[in-house]
């Protein structure tokens, strides 16, 4: 066979072919590339969070909802009672959990912020929700404002 020549620190060698592979394989032993590595790391990940999803159930203030396979939170008195920050709720036709009585239902009320975070409320514990927080129960207080008294007297 023919030797392969290259220069190697400054001198020049020569090789056959099979001592220059057997050496390529040997330098390499054991290691990955890092796309695989790269894979590898970003599977791992993925399986420890799975693994994180199923055997967390929730802190002391959500549920874990088995319908949407996710954590509802619930009023437990740590940030004091439930306060909305917001009047605007979405009617909700999911199954969750009602952050004040904890019953499991459909057709709720789904708040976007309050002290608890995204809180889903029934008909009952929106309006003492409601009454609690702006001291009437609907979105839109009772009393009028001066400049709507007047329409359409003008």
């Amino acid at each position: 066979m023919s030797k392969i020549m290259k220069v190697i620190n400054g001198k020049l060698e020569g090789y056959t072919p099979e001592e220059a592979e057997r050496k390529r394989n040997t330098n390499r032993a054991g290691m990955l590339s890092p796309h695989s590595q790269a894979k590898i790391r970003k599977a791992l990940n993925i399986a420890q969070h799975k693994t994180d999803k199923v055997n967390f159930n929730g802190g002391p203030s959500e549920l874990y909802n088995p319908v949407t396979k996710l954590n509802d939170n619930i009023v437990n008195g740590e940030n004091g009672p439930l306060i909305l920050k917001v009047k605007r709720g979405k009617r909700v036709l999911d199954e969750h959990y009602c952050a004040q009585c904890n019953k499991f239902q459909s057709s709720l009320w789904r708040y976007q912020n309050s002290n608890y975070g995204i809180v889903y409320l029934c008909q009952v514990c929106k309006t003492t929700a409601f009454e609690r927080t702006y001291g009437h129960a609907d979105a839109m207080p009772l009393k009028v404002d001066h400049a709507h008294a007047h329409k359409g007297k003008w």
